[in-house]
């Protein structure tokens, strides 16, 4: 009765260790042999979070995408969609984690996220804004400084490109 926790169990030390190989093998081995376990869930958001740190992010977002539900794996989610380059996509699920996530560390690391996939589809004035909103809601955050900076270095090279128009 125990087997399912057993080698989920198994897959969360390979996981911890970060030998991602063997964690993903262990937990699709617990899908495969405990379709009805009551892990199911949680089996597939540690099946995801290995994918994730192999940074097979495809699979990772696969996974995550299987728990639609789940708070914590529509972050993840986002952030293999950033990481695919699909920044309109994970912009939607930021900004939605934002809007209605209770947990302020999600709210904050979606916030920041926001302004990056701003700037990476280059819309500087609007990561600027997302940057400033960033720091206003999340002065004490440890992405502060990156965030300040980064801001900054837009706002640098919007008015050397400027410069370089009004010659």
């Amino acid at each position: 009765p125990w087997a399912d926790y057993a080698q989920f169990s198994v897959g969360n030390i390979f996981l911890i260790e970060k030998k991602f190989d063997r964690a993903i093998l262990s937990y699709q081995s617990a899908v495969t042999h405990f379709p009805g376990s009551s892990l199911k869930e949680k089996i597939t958001f540690s099946l995801a979070l290995a994918y994730f740190g192999k940074e097979d992010f495809v699979r990772a977002a696969q996974e995550f995408g299987k728990l639609p539900d789940h708070a914590r794996a529509r972050f993840y989610l986002a952030n293999s969609l950033y990481n695919m380059n699909k920044y309109e996509e994970a912009l939607e699920l930021f900004k939605e984690i934002v809007k209605n996530s209770s947990d302020r560390s999600m709210a904050e690391g979606a916030q920041y996220q926001i302004g990056w996939c701003y700037y990476r589809m280059n819309k500087d004035m609007e990561a600027v804004d997302s940057f400033d909103a960033f720091l206003k809601k999340y002065p004490d955050s440890e992405f502060s400084r990156d965030a300040l900076n980064q801001s900054a270095a837009i706002l640098s090279g919007a008015a050397q490109n400027f410069e370089k128009w009004k010659m």
